[in-house]
């Protein structure tokens, strides 16, 4: 704990556990932290300043309605998710900084590293198989399919990136991953044929081909997804929508690169 963090306010709204071990955490930094649950918007919550107002990754409540309750302190910071225009707007005209934490390239590495891992374990307990050995096809070429990749190629597994850029195709080809352009029907067929244990997805589109019955789909990617649930019933296949793993996986992790960031931007000493 920090003597001189404790004028610093900072309020935390509620969202999921991610958001409560942010708040500890901070706190035992030294830090003035409130937490408050997704409500009534009509009071402001205190007459005092808030240097930080930290909105989870998918609030509850309109955001520009929120803001109106707390008053900025000088240097002060609204931390959200990609906030919308509107947003930023409301918050500069109300004396506030916005921060986008999606913006923070460090952060959304390390998190698609915790994605990364909640999909393994998901594997883990959907499976009666080791991991090594395994046949693992993954969609997507961005950050989180990396890590994917990167993680259970680690544990043995063999593993194909499906993916349609051919520089990023190359860089795993480099890393020892096995590759297919996402539109040779061809090839994915002929890796179908030869059996995947697992298709793991991270492309927020439909862009996953017929597929063999029964076969285990994990679907990271937002809406609209890769696949749809009728598609995914019509060959039996078990699909896991499995988004926002980071907070579900991993809730204390996750806040503490949160957490990292906040300390970096709003100043004052850390633990």
């Amino acid at each position: 704990m920090n003597d001189s963090n404790r004028t610093v306010k900072i309020a935390v709204i509620d969202g999921d556990a991610r958001q409560r071990y942010l708040a500890s955490l901070l706190a035992e930094d030294g830090y003035d932290v409130s937490s408050f649950c997704p409500g009534d918007t009509s009071e402001p919550v205190s007459d005092a300043p808030y240097r930080a107002v930290i909105f989870p990754v998918k609030p509850k409540e309109n955001i520009n309605d929120q803001i109106k309750r707390f008053r900025a302190d000088n240097g002060a910071v609204i931390f959200s998710w990609s906030p919308c225009c509107d947003t930023i707007a409301e918050m500069t005209s109300d004396g506030w900084a916005s921060f986008d934490f999606a913006a923070d390239e460090a952060l959304a590495i390390k998190n698609a590293y915790l994605t990364a891992e909640g999909a393994l374990s998901l594997y883990m307990n959907e499976t009666s198989t080791a991991v090594r050995g395994s046949h693992i096809l993954v969609f997507g070429s961005g950050r989180v399919a990396k890590c994917v990749s990167g993680v259970f190629a680690a544990l043995g597994a063999d593993v194909t990136m499906a993916a349609r850029s051919k520089g990023e195709l190359a860089w795993a080809q480099l890393s020892g991953i096995h590759t297919a352009h996402i539109r040779d029907g061809g090839a994915l067929s002929a890796l179908f044929l030869r059996g995947v244990d697992a298709v793991i997805n991270t492309i927020p589109a439909r862009v996953l081909p017929a597929m063999p019955k029964g076969i285990l789909i994990i679907d990271l990617a937002s809406a609209p997804y890769g696949i749809g649930e009728y598609e995914a019933e019509t060959v039996g296949a078990r699909l896991i929508r499995a988004g926002g793993l980071p907070g579900k996986y991993a809730p204390e992790s996750a806040a503490s690169l949160i957490a990292d960031v906040v300390r970096r931007r709003i100043g004052g000493a850390g633990r």
